[in-house]
């Protein structure tokens, strides 16, 4: 009688992981595809069309265009933050940090300059560029502080630690919220794969680890494992038959 009392749950936890095997067994050709893709070269997407595999490729914006090195006081550090928000990036070389079987028509990008400017670069020439609000960096803000002079990766690490602590966000988004809205535009990004097939977003490091560790929650896999360095390319997939509504 108890297996009885348990065999709805055990169902369920049966059925999922027999799903999640079949998954894995059906998307090793698409990463022996990415895995087998020497670095430096320009990166081919995994053909295929909706029908058959959706994948969501997810793009760091390049270097941003301003000085990162040395020491700096408070003013500084908030200047410094100011500019990292305002600028766009540095030449990159084209031949390497492309893709190649692009399928959808567009590319969505956030509004900060950086991503802008990347996804213009990379394709402007071919694809439209829809720009959101919604898939900008979790936000920041320098901690107040005496304005005494630290080397600019103490000044940026402390105040961002002390934001994920909920003790440096006044006036600003907080962590919770922010969490709530990369978890948002993975729910998005993942509908947009479950009608196009396909779906590029080039945005930001941290909001990009969050999309990541939420699509994989809802069953999508990191077929492909970038980094989180400037232009690091990371891709999930799901096979449509597994993706929830």
């Amino acid at each position: 009688m108890a297996v009885l009392k348990y065999f709805p749950f055990i169902l369920i936890v049966w059925l999922t992981t027999n799903c999640t095997t079949a998954q894995e067994a059906k998307l090793e050709p698409m990463k022996a595809h990415y895995n087998d893709q020497a670095t430096g070269k320009c990166l081919t997407l995994y053909p295929g069309e909706s029908k058959e595999i959706q994948q969501i490729i997810l793009i760091r914006h390049g270097e941003p265009e301003v000085l990162r090195k040395g020491w700096r006081g408070r003013n500084e550090a908030v200047k410094f933050a100011r500019d990292y928000d305002s600028v766009g990036i540095l030449p990159f070389d084209s031949e390497i940090h492309c893709l190649d079987g692009v399928i959808t028509d567009k590319v969505y990008h956030s509004n900060l300059p950086r991503s802008r400017h990347t996804a213009e670069l990379l394709f402007g020439d071919h694809l439209k560029l829809i720009e959101e609000y919604r898939f900008r960096e979790f936000e920041r803000k320098v901690v107040k502080f005496i304005n005494v002079r630290m080397p600019l990766g103490v000044w940026m690490g402390i105040s961002r630690v002390l934001w994920f602590m909920d003790l440096n966000n006044k006036d600003i988004e907080t962590f919770k919220e922010a969490k709530v809205r990369a978890n948002e535009n993975a729910l998005f990004l993942a509908e947009q794969a479950k009608k196009e097939g396909q779906v590029i977003l080039v945005a930001h490091g941290l909001h990009n680890r969050f999309v990541i560790r939420y699509l994989r929650e809802n069953g999508w896999e990191n077929i492909r494992e970038g980094g989180s360095k400037y232009l690091a390319v990371n891709i999930m997939a799901r096979m449509p038959s597994q993706v929830s509504p």
